[in-house]
């Protein structure tokens, strides 16, 4: 399990629903050498948002801020799982059992072939945390994604 931080910064940014709108971001992380880790779009019919990590948080929200895009900084949980049948379910249960809520959870690759990684804003990030370390799963820090 990581000995950091067991949250990772999460970076939303909110962008019309339009052709093009998400390169603008892309292309001025990659303009400042800002290496995504993580990238997720979700939509409604007028807006989109765009949840992401990279590899310099702190330097992409200077970045973006430069270019007038606005940016909002949340703490997430990342889960290291089994990539296995049953491994997203084992997590889910964790938090079914503990009658704790999910806003949103997404997966992005991991550096390991077997093993997958999941994004997860929960409601109750301390009680969270506990219940999965006790549960033996890993939670990775933003060092660990590297």
């Amino acid at each position: 399990m990581s000995e950091g931080k067991l949250t990772v910064e999460q970076l939303t940014v909110f962008v019309e629903n339009r052709p093009g709108r998400s390169s603008v971001i892309t292309n001025i992380l990659a303009e400042n050498n800002i290496n995504l880790v993580s990238f997720n779009i979700a939509d409604t019919s007028e807006f989109g948002l765009i949840r992401f990590i990279t590899d310099d948080p702190e330097r992409a929200k200077v970045v973006l801020k430069e270019n007038k895009i606005a940016t909002r900084s949340t703490e997430i949980l990342v889960v290291e799982l089994a990539h296995k049948v049953g491994g997203l379910a084992k997590v889910l249960n964790i938090f079914k059992e503990n009658n704790i809520n999910i806003a949103y959870l997404y997966a992005f690759v991991g550096n390991k072939p077997d093993k997958a990684v999941v994004g997860i804003k929960v409601e109750n990030t301390a009680e969270s945390i506990e219940k999965l370390k006790a549960s033996e799963l890993t939670l990775l820090s933003l060092k660990d994604l590297l």
